[in-house]
């Protein structure tokens, strides 16, 4: 029975899907623990007004990263594997979006006091506006290139770089006492740190060059993705914002807790989905599908059993107010990553099989679903807002039958 084990686990680590969904899913478990520690630590030095705004910051340029990485994170896994001009590829991918994130992060403190004026501060010192464009920038580098040491078999550079990322974050906060933009400005400095690391990585493959041709070639399926992430990325980053606009910013922070909890779960299936993708041109795509959905509830079912059983206990570090107010959407979003799990394993699946119409869909399905359920259940509070979320997915899912597999 031990040597059967053995020779099992052993199966396992050398499984290519397994081996590098478990970095990922370690890495998705490192972001929780430290997002918690990091908002824990927030929440006993700054109040819940500059919490509910520094949040919203943060969500904001996270919405942004979306809107400027022109579908490469996906291309990357995609084509980067069996890409003969690799270098090239890694290139031309972090020129275009650090570039586009550069010119949309100045572009937006432009319009910041009339399209955010909640989030005018940013605007209030030369200093604040060199911090969120500098701050913009490398977060786009620290995101792009998970993609691309997912789709080099190198996954532990991912759970490094974050390592690097979460010990710098825990200890800003000490220092960067100035409001709710010193809330961002750990977020940012840590991402600046690891865009560093990122950078002595990827060394000398990195140039300031594009080659069009190639972007010219996946411009269909890099522009469906782009799309599609951009429609998803509204509920995942725009909620923050949305709440503070229709409540109020206590109750962003009220929200914002919960949700990043439930984030961290989210992350599994899509980390699980990354890997899939990556892998698909080298196993079958209808077994690697089958032990994707195993390993993602494998991992996800016991981690909402822990964060529900001890979930009041958590929340309680932040104070008995958000023990009061977080509570009671905390067990529904958690249990919503059930839901979430499948359309997002399933979107990586069709983009193997090039049905990137059918990631649209669904990702429509999910975005006007939580915004319009949640505007209609609003009278329920936060609680509306979670259920419309839960209900988004229902209906996704519901809709996967019609699409086919």
């Amino acid at each position: 029975m031990r040597r059967k084990i053995e020779e099992h686990f052993g199966r396992l680590r050398g499984d290519p899907l397994y081996q590098g969904s478990f970095i990922l899913v370690l890495n998705s478990a490192l972001l929780a623990v430290v997002g918690f520690f990091f908002w824990v630590i927030n929440s006993r030095l700054f109040t819940e007004t500059e919490i509910g705004l520094g949040s919203s910051l943060v969500s904001l340029l996270s919405l942004f990263l979306a809107f400027a990485n022109l579908g490469f994170p996906v291309s990357l896994l995609r084509y980067l594997p069996s890409a003969e001009k690799k270098h090239e590829l890694v290139s031309t991918s972090v020129v275009l979006t650090c570039g586009l994130t550069f010119l949309m992060a100045a572009g937006y403190l432009v319009a910041a006091d009339w399209v955010t004026p909640e989030l005018g501060f940013v605007n209030d010192s030369l200093w604040s506006v060199a911090a969120f464009v500098v701050f913009a920038v490398a977060a786009m580098l620290f995101a792009i290139s998970e993609s691309i040491f997912i789709a080099e078999r190198r996954a532990p550079y991912v759970l490094w770089k974050n390592l690097l990322n979460s010990a710098v974050k825990l200890s800003l906060p000490f220092f960067f006492t100035f409001g709710a933009f010193a809330i961002f400005s750990s977020w940012g400095v840590s991402l600046l740190v690891s865009a560093i690391f990122v950078l002595f990585v990827l060394g000398a493959r990195l140039a300031l060059r594009i080659d069009w041709k190639m972007v010219r070639g996946q411009f269909s399926f890099g522009m469906a993705n782009y799309f599609a992430n951009l429609i998803l990325m509204l509920p995942f980053f725009g909620l923050p914002v949305f709440i503070t606009h229709v409540l109020t910013p206590e109750d962003t922070a009220f929200f914002y807790i919960p949700w990043m909890m439930s984030v961290a779960l989210f992350l599994i299936p899509q980390n699980v989905g990354k890997v899939l993708l990556s892998e698909g041109s080298y196993d079958s795509k209808t077994t690697l599908l089958r032990k994707s959905f195993l390993f993602n509830y494998a991992i996800i079912i016991p981690a909402i059993v822990i964060l529900i059983v001890f979930g009041r206990y958590i929340l309680s570090f932040f104070g008995a107010s958000y023990v009061t107010n977080s509570w009671p959407v905390l067990p529904l979003l958690l249990l919503s990553s059930l839901l979430f799990s499948v359309p997002a394993i399933m979107s990586m699946y069709y983009n193997i099989e090039n049905k990137t119409k059918n990631i649209i869909i669904i990702n429509l399905v999910l975005a006007i679903g939580t915004f319009g359920f949640g505007t209609l259940l609003l009278s329920q509070g936060l609680f509306g807002i979670a259920l419309g979320w839960t209900l988004a997915n229902m209906l996704a899912i519901l809709l996967l039958p019609f699409l086919g597999k």
